[in-house]
């Protein structure tokens, strides 16, 4: 479904960018804003993607965090492809680094430094009416038909009578040129009952902003569709198992999520990992060490979240997602080349190669497990399923082995209850 504004924010001015969508949806202006519109089981890249095409503004709240993302550069970025009008909402003192300089130099910065006031918010809002209220006006309006009047017409006169035609040329072409304009007159007021309409202009004027913030037309919006399954067939447990499952959880809200912004607590790493685990631009990054949050260890669960290889990480090393971890536990591990390795301790390990991103590109991974089945997600696609004959319960832990890991948008479902 399209929006109106898309919300671009590090994760460290989350509860800003909370209150510009409330004021904004207050309003009456469709907002899209993560994690919060992103839909159980889609990745992270392809549900901002699909969210920026189909948006007409992005609110961009601009600080020393969000200048320093990666995340909200390439969100820049997309917006600048799909012709959206881009707001800065500044709320420091900060220089925009070069390669968002390049996107924003052109654009009017709205200053609202800290914090922000309601007052500011609200010239906010005003700001993107006026913007989203003229597109609106402009994209439905018809140019009225152009009506070209005819040519004068020419009298020929015999030579003997030049000299008496002349007082009167004058008063005759005047009431040529009346006449074809009544004639052209009644043709588009005085049409035959069931006649066919008279064709009509279908171009439309693009809206070009008078204000700096842009100065590039905006076009009309054409839909862009969200991505949708694959056309081959599903694997059977995918329809008897894991969607069902699914199905059930998207009406639900998780039973714990962090995205690892302001708040963020309860992660622990073991005892011999000093400080090695730290909260970097809304991530929890863990170096050569494990992680765990005891509060989330359910028996049946649905588990996702984003993970990559934090800059500097070692590309020989692994990282790993442990569940039901006592003693031996089951895992997925993901290596630099995106390569999956699924371990069981019971013999029935498998391994898919090349199925992840590679090198330090996120990916999302979704986990389900029930009872004695367990299934993989990698990136929104079905990896595969397997039965397990011995049961065992215990912690969630991540685990990054002899690398640098940096984790993002979890979210677990305790699912015990569902039939």
């Amino acid at each position: 479904m399209p929006h109106d504004v898309f919300i671009s924010y590090s994760q460290k001015d989350k509860p800003i960018a909370d209150a510009i969508c409330a004021n904004l949806e207050i309003a009456g202006f469709r907002c899209w804003v993560a994690p919060r519109d992103i839909a159980p089981g889609m990745d992270w890249p392809t549900a901002i993607s699909a969210a920026i095409a189909l948006s007409r503004v992005m609110v961009l709240v601009f600080s020393a965090d969000s200048n320093r993302s990666k995340q909200v550069g390439n969100e820049i970025s997309l917006a600048f492809d799909n012709n959206l009008i881009i707001i800065p909402f500044k709320i420091d003192n900060t220089a925009p680094e070069p390669g968002k300089q390049y996107y924003l130099a052109r654009t009017h910065w709205l200053d609202a430094m800290n914090p922000p006031t309601q007052e500011q918010i609200n010239t906010l809002v005003g700001c993107v009416r006026s913007f989203l209220v003229g597109q609106k006006t402009t994209e439905t309006a018809q140019p009225a038909p152009e009506v070209k009047p005819p040519p004068p017409q020419t009298v020929k006169v015999e030579p003997a009578s030049l000299q008496k035609a002349a007082g009167r040329k004058s008063l005759w072409i005047w009431g040529v040129l009346l006449l074809a304009a009544i004639i052209t007159g009644s043709i588009f007021i005085m049409r035959p009952l069931g006649s066919d309409p008279l064709p009509t202009s279908t171009s439309v004027p693009s809206f070009t902003s008078t204000s700096t913030l842009t100065s590039t037309p905006t076009p009309s919006r054409t839909s862009t569709p969200r991505p949708t399954a694959t056309k081959t067939p599903q694997p059977a447990w995918v329809t008897d198992f894991a969607q069902p499952i699914l199905d059930i959880i998207a009406s639900r809200s998780p039973s714990f999520q962090d995205d690892f912004g302001l708040g963020s607590a309860g992660w622990k790493a073991d005892d011999y990992c000093g400080r090695r685990m730290q909260y970097v631009e809304g991530e929890l990054v863990v170096t050569d060490c494990r992680l765990s949050n005891p509060n989330i260890n359910y028996v049946d669960f649905v588990a996702e979240f984003d993970a990559r290889y934090f800059a500097g990480a070692g590309k020989d090393s692994e990282w790993a997602f442990h569940f039901r971890d006592i003693g031996p536990s089951y895992e997925i591990r993901i290596n630099y080349l995106g390569d999956v390795r699924l371990f069981f301790y019971e013999g029935n390990d498998s391994d898919f190669p090349g199925v992840a991103n590679p090198g330090e590109q996120s990916n999302h991974v979704m986990v389900i497990a029930k009872g004695s089945r367990i299934a993989f997600y990698i990136n929104s696609e079905p990896l595969t399923a397997v039965d397990i004959s011995s049961l065992r319960y215990g912690d969630l832990r991540f685990f990054a082995d002899g690398t640098i890991l940096a984790i993002d948008n979890f979210k677990i479902w305790n699912i015990n209850s569902l039939p």
